[in-house]
């Protein structure tokens, strides 16, 4: 399909309502949509919550919305068999149909760690996490049952499947039994419109940035909170302090765990506008036990923010080149992170120019660079 003079109409749906302050899957959605409209591709938005459509919060029949919509393909943000993947399958077979996933597939280590991660709940659910332990073959064996059951129904429609990395590809092929040309590869663009000019970095403050949602089994703030416990013992971290931005389910948690450990430079913001933090900090910290992309990571490097993160997915490769425009550490070392931490913060030479690396590395996922990708992907059907 070539665009030329032709109007193409792209719809994306995903299982949420379309806000970019909501996460990543929102913002990165919104980019991509005002991106392709300088390629004259219109992109509308439905949230298919397995029962019904909605557009703009109202309801709508798919088969309606599609006719009036004209649309040409179908870029769906979740693997799932959906009322669009249904209308898909039986009503509308020529129609272009990409589902994108976008975070690590389902690894033995990446369910070990899902099974393994201590949570704040009840002595019940400490129970479980040991009977998850003891018994994990069969734990895994549902995780990727719950893979499967995502993709099953709707592999033998998909016309591509979006990755955020190639890093990713041999996996997916491997679970889905697709070859590699049914594969596409496009990382996350910048956030934010601008990547801020090499002036900001004079101005940082003594800052430490986490932007996350508060959910441990993923997140794991806690090991971040015990990192900084080690951190705060040095007298180099004395003018130093710790920002958390977000909200979640573990967010209490969170501030009951640092009030038990004395943490005395730890603030914790709730759901912000995290351009403002990203202005001031110096480092951010991630320590997610897995992730798709990492979208803080590219986040941080764009307002010249050194990213500090476990070496815990693969695409976080793609991202940060250890010790020049971030630091990548083993998962689960946290004393390795906190001399990394430390080291930084008593570097003010070295801290300089990784964010100036930063910056200038970051300019690789500018929306100008990632929606050609997308153009090219499109246009392919």
């Amino acid at each position: 399909m070539q665009l030329g003079n032709f109007k193409m109409n792209v719809l994306f749906v995903f299982n949420n309502p379309l806000d970019a302050m909501a996460g990543g899957v929102e913002r990165v959605t919104v980019s991509v949509m005002h991106g392709l409209l300088q390629y004259g591709i219109q992109s509308f938005y439905l949230q298919d919550t397995g029962t019904e459509t909605l557009f703009e919060g109202k309801a709508v029949d798919v088969e309606r919305f599609f006719i009036d919509k004209s649309i040409d393909i179908v870029v769906q943000q979740l693997a799932y068999n959906g009322v669009v993947s249904r209308y898909l399958s039986c009503k509308a077979k020529n129609i272009p149909y990409i589902v994108a996933w976008h975070t690590a597939p389902p690894t033995f280590v990446k369910s070990w760690r899902i099974a393994s991660t201590k949570t704040f709940g009840s002595v019940g659910d400490e129970i479980k996490r040991f009977v998850r332990m003891a018994f994990f073959p069969i734990f895994y064996w549902k995780e990727l049952k719950r893979f499967h059951d995502r993709w099953d129904k709707i592999i033998p429609r998909v016309s591509k499947v979006l990755l955020l990395s190639e890093s990713f590809s041999p996996c997916f092929q491997r679970l889905l039994k697709i070859p590699s040309e049914k594969i596409v590869a496009i990382p996350n663009p910048l956030s934010f419109e601008k990547i801020k000019d090499v002036d900001l970095i004079s101005r940082k403050k003594n800052e430490v940035l986490i932007v996350s949602r508060m959910k441990e089994p993923q997140k794991r703030i806690s090991l971040a909170l015990k990192i900084w416990r080690e951190v705060e013992k040095s007298k180099i971290a004395e003018t130093w302090t710790l920002r958390v931005v977000g909200e979640g389910e573990n967010l209490q948690d969170y501030k009951k765990l640092a009030a038990k450990m004395n943490l005395k430079n730890v603030q914790f913001m709730g759901k912000q506008n995290p351009r403002p933090f990203y202005e001031t900090a110096s480092m951010s910290m991630m320590t997610s036990s897995f992730e798709g992309w990492g979208l803080t990571l590219t986040e941080s490097q764009q307002y010249g923010v050194v990213p500090l993160a476990f070496d815990s997915y693969a695409s976080v490769k793609d991202i940060i080149s250890d010790g020049e425009n971030g630091c990548l550490i083993p998962y689960g070392n946290l004393e390795m992170y906190a001399k990394k931490v430390l080291h930084l913060m008593d570097d003010v030479e070295m801290r300089r120019k990784m964010a100036l690396n930063c910056l200038d590395s970051s300019s690789r996922f500018k929306v100008e660079m990632i929606i050609p990708k997308w153009r090219k992907l499109l246009c392919s059907f």
